[in-house]
């Protein structure tokens, strides 16, 4: 079907100019899906364009489109912010799917590569914002004056933001990664429940699917837990099974050592258990501390052993070919990057891309996840369905304060600066005063969806 719209007055007409046409060469509803968060650029600006160029001449600018906000080269302050300012011609200003977003005139996005400094200029206010990835911050350090006095609203939101793969790939390209029995093995030997527990104040919930708390996860997932002792028995089935004079685990004499590579500095401290643990039974771990670009580099080109990886969830629909189809495990710069391949994964996604009922594409996906998870080829951590923020208390916010599977970068698209919010917030700084402190957790979306489900009980369709 070809539409002609006038998205600025919500008309569709037959005369406009300006059309675009998608046409798939196969059946099936993800050419859909992937085509609509494909932007349009112009093609007087890049028709003759190549990659390289794109990369060269692109990469401190703003790609021309048609969207909302602009950013020009005066905008830029290169490594320090950006200035994203709203245009005052948008086209599709008034267009039904825009009404209630793009509040803000001017936002202005501040580098800071420390997240501790980042977290002493939300306490001066200096930022209007702070996305909170730490438990540690989120139970121990969020109650300073500004907190308790209303001024910083503290919320955790729980929705149903899908979560994706959290923990530690393994490259099976390699020994001893290739060997199904040493990847569970170390699996096993990954005290997940000691650190949830005591390093994340038992903020999160343990991960045993790569699609975890969704309608995709498949529940008869092998639950692995800290098993020291099933870990040694089936590395002694893989062969490695002598000591040698260091107390190390050996096979043909070689000792167990391995390496995990990570960029992030706040992860060492699950690291240095997991270390020590291996220790205890003969196996040498190395920590490699690399920063962001080198790890991405050495990961695009598959060279690394172990790499502690975090996907974000993606959208409502998962599109698992990306990370588990045969045809991507050998490619460089691929998703698939523990060299996945199955031939019954390879099955299931291709019937998955044209299954148009969201019913049979759930139970399609579980069978999938059953798969994956059993091949160990992540050692998953663990998770948590909410977003945990802390924001300038004068701020307007829709019911549920982000959408339904929506996270942290909801807010610059859907709040507001709300005028008698913004007197009083400016009122309590300059005097010393207080505002109403707010309720520390949202559960809308999850009061939403039960309320769902008992008008449509047992409607896969419209799970979270």
């Amino acid at each position: 079907t070809r539409f002609k719209c006038d998205w600025s007055s919500d008309v569709c007409s037959s005369d406009l100019k300006y059309i675009v046409r998608v046409k798939a060469k196969e059946a099936g509803w993800t050419a859909l899906y992937y085509f609509s968060g494909m932007p349009i650029y112009p093609a007087h600006v890049f028709k003759t364009v190549n990659g390289a160029e794109l990369i060269k001449n692109w990469n401190d600018k703003m790609l021309p489109g048609s969207g909302g906000y602009i950013v020009t080269t005066a905008d830029i302050e290169k490594g320090k912010q950006i200035h994203i300012r709203r245009r005052k011609d948008y086209w599709a200003e008034k267009a039904r799917r825009n009404i209630g977003s793009g509040n803000f005139d001017e936002i202005r996005e501040i580098v800071v590569r420390d997240r501790n400094l980042e977290f002493e200029m939300l306490k001066r206010g200096d930022l209007d914002y702070f996305f909170v990835n730490r438990s540690q911050m989120w139970v121990e350090e969020l109650n300073f004056d500004k907190i308790q006095n209303g001024l910083l609203q503290k919320r955790k939101v729980w929705n149903h933001s899908p979560n994706s793969i959290q923990g530690i790939a393994f490259n099976t390209r390699r020994p001893p990664y290739d060997d199904l029995r040493v990847r569970k093995a170390l699996r096993l030997l990954f005290n997940r429940e000691l650190m949830v527990e005591k390093l994340t104040f038992n903020e999160y919930q343990l991960m045993d699917s790569v699609y975890p708390g969704t309608i995709y996860e498949n529940p008869q997932n092998e639950k692995i837990r800290y098993n020291p002792s099933a870990a040694v028995a089936l590395l002694a089935e893989a062969g490695w099974k002598d000591h040698n004079a260091s107390g190390q685990l050996v096979k043909a004499g070689k000792p167990l050592t391995l390496e995990l590579m990570y960029y992030d500095k706040q992860s060492e401290r699950f690291f240095t258990i997991y270390q020590e643990d291996l220790r205890k039974i003969g196996v040498n771990l190395n920590l490699r501390y690399v920063t962001p670009e080198t790890g991405f580099k050495l990961l695009d080109e598959q060279q690394f052993d172990m790499f502690s990886v975090a996907y974000g969830g993606g959208g409502p629909f998962p599109l698992p070919e990306q990370f588990f189809h045969s045809k991507q495990a050998d490619q460089k710069s691929s998703t698939n990057i523990t060299g996945f391949k199955n031939a019954r994964v390879d099955e299931i996604i291709a019937l998955y891309d044209k299954e148009f009922d969201v019913k049979k594409r759930a139970a399609l996906l579980m069978e999938l996840d059953g798969i994956v998870a059993s091949q160990h080829h992540y050692l998953l951590e663990w998770y948590g369905p909410f977003q945990r923020m802390v924001w300038a208390n004068k701020f307007g916010q829709p019911k549920g304060v982000i959408t339904r599977i929506g996270d942290y970068r909801d807010p610059v698209a859907l709040w507001w600066i709300d005028p008698q919010l913004n007197a009083q917030y400016e009122q309590a700084l300059r005097s010393g005063g207080k505002m109403p402190v707010g309720p520390s957790e949202d559960k809308y979306w999850l009061e939403f969806a039960k309320v769902e489900e008992q008008n449509n009980p047992g409607d896969v369709s419209k799970a979270p």
